[in-house]
């Protein structure tokens, strides 16, 4: 069994040590940097400095236009809607001509609609 545990132990150490490896970082040759940013040396005058980009300009932004619902006659428009349906359902709820409900067959248990 102790054999077995120092095995195990030898094991996962092996295997921590192979994944450091593995995930070091590699050191890679960097490429000369261009003379207008390499660094001068004593002996030589300091490179030209590099002018800055231009500003970058903004166009000027309109502003935004209030929406739909902000405007008066969006709600104008929505009073008229909803009060023509209102008129019309009024209109049109009135009962037709009325008259007086007719009684039930004889026989019948019970009646509905104009004989009740």
């Amino acid at each position: 069994m102790r054999l077995y545990c120092a095995a195990m132990r030898l094991a996962s150490i092996a295997a921590l040590a192979a994944l450091a490896l593995l995930t070091a970082p590699v050191a890679r040759a960097q490429p000369p940097l261009p003379p207008h940013l390499s660094v001068a040396q004593a002996d030589e005058p300091p490179p030209h400095e590099v002018a800055a980009p231009p500003p970058v300009v903004q166009k000027p932004v309109a502003p935004e236009e209030a929406p739909v619902y902000k405007k008066w006659w969006f709600w104008a428009l929505t009073a008229a809607v909803v009060g023509g349906t209102v008129a019309l359902g009024v209109v049109l709820a009135k009962p037709a001509a009325t008259h007086p409900p007719a009684p039930c067959q004889s026989g019948v248990l019970a009646c509905f609609g104009d004989g009740r």
